[in-house]
């Protein structure tokens, strides 16, 4: 994995058009996610946090300001880049977990793991280090079942996998604990929080579950479309 990225908001305002009313989602937003942390992004639903996750993953773009991905290597504007070196970007160095799995259901659990890997035409040791993951989190002997024939936290577990393997610098995940009971909540965090303590990447979670905050370095909360840091011990 190549140097993490301190990704640096810069004044990013985005809205939409809802009917004849135009709603400000995000408003003038300045921060910087330091690498190798963990941060907390609470919020309501509705609050802006996954529109705020899809500016990050270069999926949407800001109406105004800037997202800027940088690292002793590279200084990456996602406003500068095609469509084609967006992608390729996200790739090589963004690894996203949604709350709602976002498994395909016709491909067995690894047909699903491997697909983001053939896509970016991954080295053999991706595939190794996937098989490494999938051990890891208790799946080596679900990796040829369909979604639906496992459980939800499963599930879950293979899109932690699918999001890791290719060893991102960033690992988004998007209310990742969401559909899961408190058990499964629990343990998939724990073995998302350490394979990335483990990699050295960076794992912004996007939550509206207070609880998580006390496993951050860093909490931020949003509200109203703005940010402010909030204090760990408050949380």
């Amino acid at each position: 994995m190549l140097a993490p990225f301190c990704i640096e908001l810069q004044n990013v305002t985005k809205s939409y058009q809802v009917g004849t009313k135009h709603q400000v989602v995000l408003q003038n937003l300045n921060w910087t996610v330091e690498p190798r942390q963990v941060t907390v992004l609470l919020g309501v639903s509705g609050s802006g946090k996954s529109t705020l996750l899809n500016l990050i993953a270069g999926l949407d773009s800001p109406d105004e300001g800037q997202v800027i991905f940088q690292n002793e290597e590279q200084c990456i504007d996602w406003h500068r880049l095609t469509d084609r070196e967006r992608t390729r970007f996200r790739l090589d160095h963004i690894g996203v977990i949604y709350q709602f799995f976002n498994l395909i259901p016709t491909l067995t659990l690894w047909e699903n793991i491997v697909l983001p890997l053939d896509l970016a035409s991954a080295p053999p040791a991706r595939e190794e280090r996937a098989r490494w993951l999938l051990q890891e989190v208790g799946l080596e002997d679900k990796a040829q079942s369909l979604p639906q024939a496992v459980s939800g936290g499963e599930q879950q577990r293979a899109a932690l996998v699918r999001a890791l393997a290719n060893e991102p610098s960033l690992i988004l995940a998007d209310e990742p604990t969401g559909n899961l009971d408190q058990t499964n909540s629990q343990n998939v965090i724990d073995i998302l929080i350490r394979l990335c303590e483990e990699s050295g990447a960076t794992l912004l979670i996007a939550t509206h579950a207070q609880e998580l905050a006390v496993r951050a370095d860093s909490i931020m909360r949003l509200a109203n479309g703005t940010l402010c840091l909030q204090n760990p011990h408050a949380a």
